[in-house]
């Protein structure tokens, strides 16, 4: 109980600070339509007026920089949402920048320490005391194994997780009172945002989190040898310290050093572009804080990824979505362009195609005045998003991080190499994933799924018919019926009966043709068993015989 009144006490002297720095930077009016005053029980809230050199985006982010770690963060995420800030905002909050002062050597000892569970010493023979990076949730120190091996040791900063739950709390109260006190509001679902970027947060204070991403990433890049992810040292992680390999290379947008370096831009920029598409369209899992930071080239070219404490993922669906609406933009399809959108549920069934696809001409036809080399893909994107947007469009957060990640990928890439035409990179990726998508083999493999799925359903059920009888038998089973024309429901029970039956035979058959029909064996037809294509005639004469029999 003294440990909840004095959290609560904590939070509220936490607010009251938040409360302040909104006033300071003229959002006054903000607090005043969300009752907070009455809330917290204070008796006045000082409201200043708006300062006239800037406007009301840059004095948010402003206000966010001196809100802290949390805000930043948060910022940072709300940057994505093109669905939920304007554009100016969204362009002021990119700006956020997660750089404090480290914290001292000495905590460093003790958390490391705390979490490998032993001396400093008996892991490390050299541990550098100055960290070569720091930011709000952890910091950077270049250190040597006992092995020799070179390692840079994550650690997390004291304290912040207290920090972070705090912020959250009072978050998720902010969203509330939004919810409550701004109706116009709620249709972007304050609380559900807040929601989403606490597991975002979550996952990041949890090392060994972001150490299993490094090594799916590593993973999906194992045979590529133009990326280089570092190794993960699991004996020497925890939940607040991560050891990783330390690797050698030179940030991306440090290009006249590349350059003296004989660094071969246009490759380099070629290789980025590709990784990502590997990440997006192969895997549907990529790295989301592709910043300049977190991309080094090493002296031989290879493209060096850090920092994977935030990752996306997008499922086959939304990668259909993407590949069908890229496809159709190259072959300037508005009317199949807008027809995606409508399968995917992103718009409403009832929403004025015939508009939408207007809409998406006028965006798309100036653009297309331009070279291709000179079409920018994640530009483009945003435009039909923010289009989308206006009808409607319901936007997945995973999405929103793919084009965040996408412009972050297109701007380096132009800005190390200028002639990068990124259509004819994504190309490759988008006809490769079109044409699984609608090759035979992959409508076969449906196919399989979902005959295999009949059959187990129909191995299953004698085992849940046995089931049932013998609950029935040990009078575990109690059934009440009303005796309203049973015969008719026992004769209809039969007709199913026989029409399940008749179903797992014709399910059996199908299944057993997909299987022979690829077979080399035996007589052929256009390079088909001809016994899996009599399998398929059966099954079609088995189903118009009963389809003729019901009508």
């Amino acid at each position: 109980m003294l440990f909840a009144r004095t959290k609560a006490i904590r939070n509220i002297v936490r607010m009251k600070k938040i409360l302040n720095i909104l006033i300071k930077h003229g959002f006054g009016d903000f607090i005043e339509q969300l009752n907070i005053g009455r809330v917290l029980s204070l008796k006045r809230l000082f409201r200043r007026k708006e300062s006239p050199v800037y406007n009301r985006a840059v004095r948010a982010r402003m206000a966010i920089e001196e809100l802290g770690s949390t805000f930043i963060k948060f910022g940072q995420i709300l940057s994505t949402r093109v669905d939920l800030l304007p554009p100016d905002w969204a362009g002021e909050f990119k700006k956020l920048q997660d750089e404090v002062p480290p914290f001292s050597y000495e905590e460093v000892v003790n958390v490391v320490e705390g979490g490998l569970k032993c001396s400093l010493n008996e892991v490390f023979d050299d541990f550098q005391k100055t960290a070569c990076a720091s930011a709000s949730i952890a910091q950077v120190h270049y250190a040597k194994l006992k092995d020799g091996s070179a390692v840079a040791v994550k650690v997390q900063r004291p304290g912040i997780d207290k920090v972070i739950s705090a912020d959250l709390s009072i978050l998720y109260t902010f969203a509330g009172l939004i919810e409550k006190y701004m109706p116009s509001m709620r249709r972007y679902e304050p609380l559900t945002v807040v929601s989403q970027f606490e597991q975002t947060i979550t996952k990041e204070l949890n090392f060994p989190t972001e150490g299993a991403h490094a090594g799916r990433i590593a993973r999906i890049f194992k045979k590529n040898e133009r990326v280089l992810i570092p190794k993960v040292y699991w004996k020497y992680t925890a939940k607040r310290v991560l050891t990783m390999e330390r690797v050698y290379g030179t940030v991306i947008d440090e290009l006249e050093t590349l350059k003296a370096k004989g660094i071969d831009f246009k490759k380099v920029a070629e290789d980025s572009i590709k990784a990502f598409f590997i990440q997006v369209f192969d895997h549907g899992y990529f790295h989301a804080d592709l910043h300049p930071g977190n991309l080094l080239i090493s002296d031989e070219g290879k493209i060096i990824y850090l920092d994977f404490g935030i990752m996306g993922r997008i499922d086959d669906e939304t990668r259909k979505y993407l590949a069908r609406m890229l496809f159709s933009v190259v072959k300037r399809d508005f009317r199949q362009m807008a027809k995606v959108h409508l399968d995917m549920g992103l718009i409403n069934p009832d929403t004025d195609l015939r508009a939408f696809e207007d809409e998406l001409i006028e965006i798309t036809e100036p653009i297309f005045g331009k070279p291709l080399n000179e079409i920018n893909i994640s530009e483009l994107i945003l435009k039909l998003l923010n289009t989308a947007i206006h009808f409607d469009m319901k936007l997945q957060p995973n999405l929103l991080l793919l084009q965040k990640s996408m412009i972050i990928m297109e701007g380096v890439g132009r800005e190390f190499y200028p002639e990068l035409n990124m259509w004819k990179v994504a190309q490759p990726f988008i006809l490769g994933w079109m044409k699984k998508e609608i090759s035979p083999q992959k409508k076969l493999e449906e196919g399989k799924a979902i005959v295999q799925d009949l059959v187990r359903v129909g191995t299953e059920l004698p085992h849940q018919a046995s089931d049932l009888i013998k609950r029935l038998n040990e009078g575990r089973l109690k059934i009440d019926f009303a005796h309203l024309n049973l015969e008719k429901l026992i004769e209809t029970i039969e007709g199913n009966g026989r029409d399940f039956f008749a179903g797992f035979v014709l399910s059996a058959i199908i299944l057993g043709s997909f299987y022979v029909i690829g077979s080399s064996k035996g007589p052929q037809f256009y390079d088909m068993s001809v016994v899996g294509l009599a399998g398929f005639v059966v099954a079609a004469a088995m189903v118009l015989k009963r389809l003729f029999r019901k009508q």
